[in-house]
């Protein structure tokens, strides 16, 4: 039995649209309106890829086949779609060469490992009996689903989160760098408060009010908010404190009922150096006090969310890796839990 777009409708979370075509089936995570607002730039690729898309169903079947076409949605070409049973790991759809392939092996680096993109497809013997099957979408790539096929006469049932959440944020937020997408940070959040999370991160972003301004068409418990390296790294004081305030203000103008968690940056490598920003402890402040402006803005420091190790970092220094995510995700799960 192929799935169909009412099914894809009924089971997806973290999108926003979903459309067909003669080639397949596209997610998008953006509105049409926040894709035209990045038309033109160089972040507009990245708004296609599909970072914390998932579908969740029961089924009884004994077979499930994926067939899809991949290209190119960020500055990386790994990729993988990883697929759960009752909630552990069973198998993935990917082009990463093997399980447990670290960046640090023959000098692998996240921006230069060039994989193989376009399609793929492959069959998962997913066991005997009724059991929740979780498909977690790539963060790093666009893919054209051309088939997603359950045994004919096997039972369907979706299943749909119970709370809805807006993720914003830079290339930490978006995946990078874990090698498995249910391992970033934001996959984790959004499992373990059971929520229909869109994940509008894009890497290399900066406070963006532009994007705040354009609402989503459903009104979220949550909003978790996670700029601010990059800010420090690229833009003088000024600038960067008016684009603060002004996504905060925008935000909170149209989710005024939703909790908004305003993030602080993690460690990074080369923290100690002043920028043109000044230093980062004085962006992670100012940050901070978005909470005295805003009710609905809760601070959580974020500054020792992941361990100041080079090891947990897929290049060293800024993106944290699979294991660095765990770090991250708990921490702030359990900051999170305090407010809700």
């Amino acid at each position: 039995m192929k799935f169909d777009l009412n099914m894809f409708k009924s089971c997806a979370s973290g999108c926003a649209r979903i459309a067909e075509d003669k080639e397949g089936f596209s997610f998008f995570r953006f509105s049409e309106a926040q894709e035209k607002y990045y038309e033109g730039s160089g972040h507009y690729i990245k708004t296609f890829s599909t970072a914390g898309i998932r579908l969740e169903f029961k089924t009884d079947s004994k077979n499930l086949s994926m067939s899809v076409n991949v290209k190119p949605g960020s500055s990386r070409s790994f990729f993988a779609f990883d697929i759960f049973k009752d909630g552990n790991k069973l198998a993935s759809l990917t082009n990463i060469p093997y399980e447990g392939i670290t960046f640090k092996e023959d000098g692998l680096m996240p921006g230069n490992t060039k994989l193989p993109l376009g399609h793929f497809e492959e069959i998962f013997e997913i066991g005997e009996g009724e059991k929740v099957i979780k498909i977690y979408f790539p963060w790093s790539v666009t893919p054209i689903v051309r088939s997603i096929e359950i045994d004919d006469g096997a039972s369907f049932r979706s299943i749909v989160p119970e709370r809805k959440m807006l993720i914003f944020g830079d290339s930490i937020t978006h995946g990078y760098d874990a090698f498995y997408p249910s391992n970033s940070y934001a996959s984790i959040l959004a499992d373990e408060l059971s929520a229909d999370a869109r994940n509008k991160a894009i890497g290399g972003e900066r406070f963006c009010p532009g994007l705040a301004k354009c609402k989503d068409d459903f009104d979220p418990e949550i909003i978790t908010v996670a700029y601010g390296t990059n800010d420090w790294n690229g833009l003088e004081r000024e600038i960067f404190e008016e684009k603060c305030e002004g996504f905060f203000a925008e935000l909170s103008k149209n989710y005024p009922k939703a909790k908004i968690f305003a993030i602080t940056p993690i460690w990074r490598r080369d923290w100690e150096q002043e920028k043109p920003c000044g230093e980062l402890q004085s962006v992670r402040e100012f940050i901070t006090g978005m909470g005295n402006k805003y009710p609905n803005v809760v601070p959580i420091s974020g500054e020792g969310f992941v361990p100041e190790n080079s090891k947990y970092f897929s290049d060293f220094r800024l993106h944290p890796n699979d294991d660095g995510f765990a770090f991250y995700a708990k921490a702030l799960i359990n900051e999170i839990k305090k407010h809700i």
